[in-house]
Formats: structure tokens, C-alpha cells, sequence
């Protein structure tokens, strides 16, 4: 029997899969982690029951919940935890120490110690190396790229333990998702079908997944929409409308604060580390965070210029709304996107510019952790760097995409979008469409240069044919799959709920016997 520990499952769909993989492999549960009760995506009591009959059946199994990692009061029991880690394992996994810290950013309003952060760190490494030895756990399934301190802290320490990962991410492929058995996007071997024209490589595909490649996903028209409406355009009247949606905002949360008994009980998680469990002043500390925010709308409004050409050589640099999971962990290193920017300013050609917007919803006044992760320093910078220009957030991103040399992003939609309007892309992070040939991993100035010299060689009929090698490559392998990955998005899709469901499954079932054969 192969023990499987299950990370960040919140939903719906997670739960009737997870039920119906241990039904068919015959596999247990030695650790899980989920959503609070009442605050599962989907069916709530559905979901409950579901909890409750798998740790009935899984009774040796560690059942936690978000609330277990997320209030620094949770820690104390940790420290009754045999210690099993070593100092030379404390400095082996520096880079898993460094990304969580970070990711503590988005838990802590008020902002803490990297010396408090550390210690949380340091009983978190300890208490899931001793999960894993005490349950000998041999194999890991996320249904997304886990984004929680506590759960990149497991599953980082799994990846490097060499344990088997399961894992499912999104696509913007209309109807599928990336089902993988490693946490590496694979690359695509040379000589993989290199000698196929675009008939040729179209016809190693189903129908469906055909007309899916050049399609634009509803998903992804959806959400944009969204981000949109909350822009507010570079007017006269602008710093008077940003004030005013503060004002609306701030008086929301106060009543929020005021009245709790009025709204759903909710987890105080932008905060937790901060202790704070008391709703009003969980609203007023958000109060005050948001007036930062809203003050750097103004300051990004002020300072973008407002006479882009887009008759201009440029690369076009999408910036990533933070915290999120596409810039953090995703993004690796880069996370910092000034850097990104840098790199990008320092390798174009003599002449080109490097325009650079900032992502719609990093201004949300829904987001207020967002202000830890821009400041104006972060603005003044990338003024000062001489070939960057700051875009207008109402100018749009699809025209900036199709008049655009190439595109530059850490791991967003942006890469995507542009290779199938022939546009290249120069790729700073780990996403599903970097192994393909008209995208470019940048890992530092040499390495962007020289991507920029060989995408420069493409024409749209070189970019189509390496797109659609890509796609057959991860078909043959079995790692794309007709499924949404988020609960909302089962409707969407074009197949039934059920038969989403069982294609997760049966892929899963698939990846787990390939992986006991190794």
C-alpha cells in the first residue's frame, strides 16, 4: 500500500477524486490538509461528510487544517515534536527557507521579523520531515501548485526527498488542464517530431484538443473582464475617484468591523501571523494598508507615460498582481520583478524599449496585502531605468501584446496569449507553456540576449508549428487533460461534471502505477 499525503485541498471536486483514487488504487491517506469547515468551495456539507469518511477510513492518517499553521498561538505544540532535522539539512534547504519567508508576507498585515518568520520556518521544516519519516509517506497530490507557507514548506521538502508528485495545474487551453507526474515542466526533446509540417503535427490530435490550441478560453476572457472594470483611467478626475473608492471601502470594513454578526464568519488569514483575531481591528489595520494602496494607484497614474508609441521596437513586460502563486513560489527568484525588469532593460537591442504595465489587479482594493509587495520606490526605479516606459493601465494589454517585438512575464496568461497571436515570449519562471519553442527561460542578461537573437529568427508560421509540437508532445505523454481545475469552472468546460471527474482520476490512477514500476 503506497501512503499519500494530500495538500490544500478546499474543494469540492478534491474531495470526491481523493475518494474515489483511494477506492481504486487501494492507497491511504497518512497526511491531508484542508480547508476549515464551512469554508470548502462547492457543497459545504458534501464536503464535511466527505472529511469525516475519509478519516474514518484513514484512521492513522494526520488530519490539519489551514487554522493549524496559520496563527503564531499554533506553534507551541510544535516544539513537543521530536526534533529530526540537522544543521545540514537547515543549510541544504536554504532555498525552500527563503521562498516560505517570503510567502509569510502575505499572512502578516503588519509586517514581522525575518527572525520571528525563521522560527515559524524552522518547527515547520522539523514537524513535516518528522510526518514523513513517522509515516513513511511515498507519493503527493495537489490539485494546484501549493502557494500556503506551511504547505510549500511540504511540499518543497517532498520534492527534495525525492518523493513521487502528483500534481494538477491550469491551462489556458479551452477545456483542459496539465495533469503531471513531477513538478518540472518537461521539456520537449529536439528532435521530437521536428520534421512534421502544421497538417501533420494537427493530425497527431483529437478533434477537440485541435480546435482548443488557437481558441481563446472563456476562462481567461472572464477574468479579464473583471480585472478591467476595476481600472481607473489617468484624468484630471482620477485622484479625486481613487480617494472616493477608499472612502467606500474603508466605510465598508468599519461596518464590517462593527457589526460581524451581520457577515459570514471568516478567517482572519491576511493577519494570522500577526495574532489578530478580533474583526474590527482586523478592518481598521486593513483600513490603513488600504490608503497605502490607493495612494500608490495615484503614484503609478502620475508617473506612466502617457505618449506610448506603439509604432515603437519594444518588449512588452506584463507585471504579475502579488501575492499570488504565479509570481510566488512560481516565479522562483525573480519574484522580485524589478529584477526581471532590469535584466530585460539590459539585453534588448540598441533602440528598443522595454514598456512595462502594471497588472490591473495589484491596485484591488479587495487585495490590500498587495501593498506589501509594490512600494514607490519599486515605481521610481523602473522610471530611472532609461529604455523602460510605465504604461497606463487603460491602455490595452491585447494591443500592447500584437504591436509588441515579444513579450516578458514570469509565469502569466500574457506568454500564452501572445504565442498564439505569433508573438514570442522571454519566460523568467516555471509555467506550462515554457517548454515550448517560441518561449524562451531566462535565468539571467546572457542568457536573455542570446533568446532575443534566436526568437528575432521566428516568423508566425515557425512560432504555430513549435506551439503545435509542444501540444502533441504533452498529449503522447498523457499530461494534458479535458478537465477545468477550479470548482467555479466545471460549468464552463464542454463535457459533464462526472466525466471531468473521472478523467482526473483515471489520470492520476495512470500516473500512479507508471510511478510504483520506477
Amino acid at each position: 500500500m503506497t501512503n499519500y499525503a494530500f495538500l490544500d485541498i478546499a474543494q469540492e471536486f478534491h474531495l470526491e477524486i481523493i475518494s474515489k483514487f483511494l477506492e481504486r488504487t487501494g492507497t491511504s491517506i497518512s497526511f491531508m490538509n484542508t480547508a476549515v469547515a464551512g469554508n470548502f468551495h462547492g457543497d459545504i456539507n458534501k464536503c464535511q461528510n466527505w472529511v469525516d469518511e475519509l478519516k474514518q477510513k484513514n484512521k492513522d492518517g494526520e488530519f490539519t487544517t489551514i487554522n493549524d499553521f496559520i496563527f503564531p498561538k499554533s506553534y507551541t505544540r510544535f516544539v513537543n515534536i521530536p526534533w529530526v532535522i540537522t544543521e545540514r539539512e537547515i543549510i541544504d534547504f536554504k532555498h525552500i527557507e527563503s521562498m516560505a519567508m517570503r510567502l509569510m508576507d502575505r499572512a502578516a498585515l503588519i509586517p514581522t521579523s525575518a527572525f520571528s518568520r525563521r522560527r515559524i520556518y524552522l518547527l515547520l521544516l522539523n514537524y513535516f520531515s518528522y510526518i514523513l519519516e513517522k509515516h513513511n509517506i511515498e507519493g503527493v497530490v495537489v490539485f494546484d501548485t501549493p502557494h500556503g507557507f506551511f504547505s510549500h514548506i511540504m511540499y518543497e521538502l517532498c520534492k527534495a526527498k525525492g518523493i513521487k508528485l502528483l500534481k494538477l495545474e491550469y491551462h489556458f487551453l479551452t477545456n483542459y488542464s496539465v495533469l503531471l507526474n513531477q513538478d518540472e515542466w518537461p521539456a520537449i526533446p529536439e528532435d521530437f517530431k521536428n520534421n512534421k509540417d502544421e497538417k501533420e503535427l494537427l493530425d497527431l490530435l483529437p478533434e477537440d484538443l485541435k480546435s482548443a490550441v488557437f481558441e481563446g478560453s472563456e476562462i481567461l476572457k472572464n477574468y479579464k473582464s473583471k480585472e478591467t472594470k476595476a481600472i481607473v483611467k489617468q484624468s484630471f478626475f482620477s485622484t479625486s475617484t481613487l480617494y472616493l473608492r477608499y472612502l467606500d471601502k474603508a466605510i465598508k470594513n468599519l461596518i464590517m468591523g462593527f457589526f460581524p454578526y451581520l457577515f459570514k464568519k471568516e478567517v482572519l488569514h491576511f493577519s494570522s501571523l500577526n495574532g489578530i483575531n478580533n474583526r474590527l481591528r482586523y478592518r481598521i489595520i486593513l483600513n490603513k494598508q488600504l490608503w497605502k494602496l490607493i495612494k500608490l494607484n495615484i503614484h503609478y497614474n502620475n508617473i506612466a507615460n502617457k505618449d506610448i508609441s506603439l509604432s515603437s521596437n519594444y518588449v512588452f513586460v506584463g507585471l504579475h498582481m502579488q501575492p499570488e502563486k504565479t509570481s510566488q513560489p512560481m516565479g522562483g527568484e525573480f519574484d522580485n520583478q524589478l529584477m526581471m525588469v532590469k535584466v530585460l532593460s539590459d539585453s534588448v537591442p540598441e533602440g528598443w524599449k522595454v514598456y512595462v504595465k502594471e497588472h490591473p489587479n495589484q491596485f484591488n482594493v479587495r487585495k490590500v496585502p498587495n501593498r506589501h509587495y509594490r512600494d514607490k520606490l519599486f515605481y521610481d526605479c523602473l522610471e530611472e531605468l532609461k529604455n523602460v516606459e510605465i504604461v497606463p493601465l487603460e491602455i490595452n494589454s491585447e494591443n500592447l501584446i500584437q504591436n509588441s517585438q515579444m513579450v516578458a512575464t514570469l509565469t502569466g496568461t500574457l506568454g500564452w496569449e501572445a504565442m498564439t497571436k505569433s508573438i514570442p515570449a522571454l519566460v523568467f519562471g516555471d509555467t506550462y507553456y515554457m517548454a515550448c519553442r517560441a518561449a524562451r527561460k531566462i535565468s539571467n542578461v546572457d542568457s536573455c540576449k542570446n533568446a532575443i537573437a534566436e526568437l528575432r529568427k521566428m516568423d508566425a508560421k515557425d512560432i504555430k508549428i513549435e506551439i503545435l509540437r509542444y501540444i502533441a508532445f504533452y498529449h503522447e505523454q498523457k499530461w494534458l487533460i479535458q478537465t477545468a481545475n477550479w470548482q467555479t469552472n466545471f460549468e464552463i468546460n464542454s463535457i459533464t461534471y462526472e466525466e471531468q471527474i473521472d478523467n482526473i482520476v483515471n489520470r492520476l490512477n495512470y500516473f500512479h502505477s507508471k510511478n510504483l514500476e520506477y
